[in-house]
């Protein structure tokens, strides 16, 4: 079911523009041609507003003329990635490992870090081996691509070569899949994570309320009523979300549906996407007041990723007035 949901995915520019009843001048914004091809899923294409290219989601995933923008400190690889990775395998954290389990997303996100990766060619079995030989690993992060787009039997196969490596005591899983096809959540699914014996945790991306909805909520408390923990991650974009309304409302819809709010990042510095990038004025105003607007508990850490360190760093937010 939720394989013939992404198969509805636009993948072509002008397809998507007929539906959305876009303009020859408003097309004329887009790149017809990116290396970077365009992957929106139905259900997103769908929550657009017709005849407009501010929405918040055709902004996050329409190929814009303005990625090809070259701007200083923006460039391929901007966590060098490149350089703490093999194989499948990526030691950027002690003690965590993050496994790039697939190299296809259900969507294509237009700010991506890794839009330029190249993906190797080792094995799933070389990767699992190399985490089972290195003792001092005891978190496992499954990561892309997205790690849902494995089918089931893909994915068991998977969760139980780490589950039987003795050092590795917990599991995480990130996806936005679950955003371009809550269908994902099937009973299949569910099953593969009944058997589970360690902690596995989810960490979605979602950036704009719009992402959500009923149909997402529903596959995700299936998850929840398993005891499997449901977190998320945004990032803060131009246009997009850079607004309190907008970050209010994300987070205070996740968490009434007892998911919590873990990361608010600043934007990757990755080429083509500095026009998502959002000023340190904004992000003192939006951060400092929405800190006001919701409990502890829901109020996601600000953080930025910097090549070398040894965890996300906290991005401080003083002296700046109050939104009006």
């Amino acid at each position: 079911m939720w394989k013939k949901e992404l198969k509805k995915s636009f993948s072509d520019l002008s397809q998507l523009f007929d539906f959305l009843e876009i303009s020859k001048k408003q097309k004329s914004l887009f790149l017809e041609k990116s290396s970077f091809p365009l992957l929106l899923p139905y259900r997103l294409a769908q929550k657009i507003k017709k005849r407009s290219i501010d929405d918040p989601l055709l902004l996050q995933f329409v190929p814009s003329k303005k990625e090809k923008i070259e701007k200083k400190g923006f460039t391929l690889d901007p966590l060098q990635e490149k350089s703490c990775c093999t194989g499948r395998v990526l030691r950027k954290y002690p003690k965590r490992a993050l496994l790039l389990a697939s190299f296809f997303c259900g969507m294509h996100c237009r700010f991506c870090f890794r839009r330029h990766f190249s993906p190797p060619s080792s094995s799933l079995e070389e990767a699992v081996e190399e985490l089972r030989k290195d003792k001092t690993i005891s978190e496992v992060i499954l990561s892309g691509g997205d790690p849902l787009s494995l089918s089931n039997q893909e994915l068991k196969k998977l969760l139980q070569s780490l589950e039987d490596i003795p050092h590795i005591e917990r599991l995480r899983i990130h996806t936005r899949m679950f955003i371009a096809a809550p269908e994902r959540v099937d009973e299949d699914f569910l099953l593969l994570l009944r058997e589970l014996k360690k902690p596995l945790y989810f960490v979605l991306h979602i950036n704009h309320p719009h992402e959500l909805g009923e149909d997402l909520f529903l596959s995700l408390k299936k998850i929840l009523l398993l005891g499997h923990p449901i977190l998320t991650q945004s990032v803060l974009l131009r246009r997009v979300n850079d607004n309190l309304q907008t970050l209010t409302t994300l987070f205070e819809t996740l968490i009434n549906q007892r998911i919590l709010p873990y990361y608010l990042h600043k934007l990757d510095p990755c080429a083509g996407t500095s026009h998502f990038a959002t000023t340190p004025l904004i992000e003192k105003k939006c951060l400092l007041e929405l800190k006001n607007q919701l409990p502890g508990y829901g109020y996601p850490k600000f953080v930025q990723e910097i090549a070398g360190k040894k965890s996300k760093q906290p991005l401080v937010l003083r002296n700046c007035p109050r939104i009006k």
